[in-house]
């Protein structure tokens, strides 16, 4: 079992992967399209290409922070019963 202060701070980690990952995200794809409509490349091409790796991003994200996060209630659980 782990410490309480120990706890609540995977608690916050893991809620700053699941909102900081959606933003980073976001941010990526922006980012990609604007440097693309720079270069003059083909936009629609490139937008579908940054959509995708940016949503596989982001919910690859929220996932490992989910899982962190069921994982820390698990422990606070098992300790609330023991």
């Amino acid at each position: 079992m782990i410490s309480a202060k120990f706890r609540d701070r995977l608690s916050l980690f893991s809620l700053l992967v699941m909102i900081g990952g959606s933003i980073l995200g976001l941010l990526a794809f922006v980012g990609a399209v604007a440097i693309a409509v720079d270069n003059g490349a083909d936009v629609a091409t490139v937008v579908g290409r940054a959509l995708a790796a940016s949503v596989k991003f982001a919910v690859a994200c929220i996932l490992a922070g989910g899982a962190l996060r069921l994982l820390v209630s698990i422990d606070a659980r098992l300790e609330a019963r023991a």
